[in-house]
C-alpha cells in the first residue's frame, strides 16, 4: 500500500494533511489476494442502497452491502455502509478509495 495523500490535495484541496494521515491505496489484484486468501468464501454480496454524487471528474457513492460468507464454522452474515471515491479517467472511472464507516454482525 502507498500513500494517496497527492490525490486529495489535488482534487479536494480543502481537506488538510491531518485527516489524510491514513489513507492508503490498494490495488485490486492485492484485494483480491486478501479475500482469496482468507478462510472463508463470499456466498452473496447483495447491494442493498447505493446514492451517487458526481462532481465534474469525481464520483462519490454511499452505499449498503449485505454479504454472506461460508467460514469453517458456519455462514456469517454481516452489513457495511460504505463510502467510494472514483476518479473520471480518459476510459472509464476508476475506484480511488474505499471506507467502511459501520459494520453491522448478523
Amino acid at each position: 500500500m502507498k500513500p494517496i495523500f497527492h490525490f486529495f490535495k489535488k482534487h479536494i484541496p480543502m481537506i488538510s494533511d491531518s485527516s489524510m494521515a491514513l489513507a492508503l491505496s490498494d490495488s485490486k489484484t492485492s484485494w483480491l489476494k486478501s479475500v482469496t486468501g482468507s478462510k472463508g468464501q463470499y456466498i452473496t454480496r447483495v447491494v442493498d442502497s447505493v446514492e451517487v454524487e458526481i462532481h465534474d471528474k469525481i464520483g462519490i457513492t454511499n452505499g449498503k452491502i449485505t454479504i454472506t460468507r461460508k467460514t469453517d464454522a458456519a455462514n456469517r452474515v454481516y452489513m457495511i455502509k460504505y463510502v467510494r471515491v472514483y476518479l473520471k479517467t480518459k476510459e472509464q472511472w476508476e475506484l480511488i478509495s474505499h471506507l467502511t464507516v459501520k459494520q453491522i454482525n448478523y
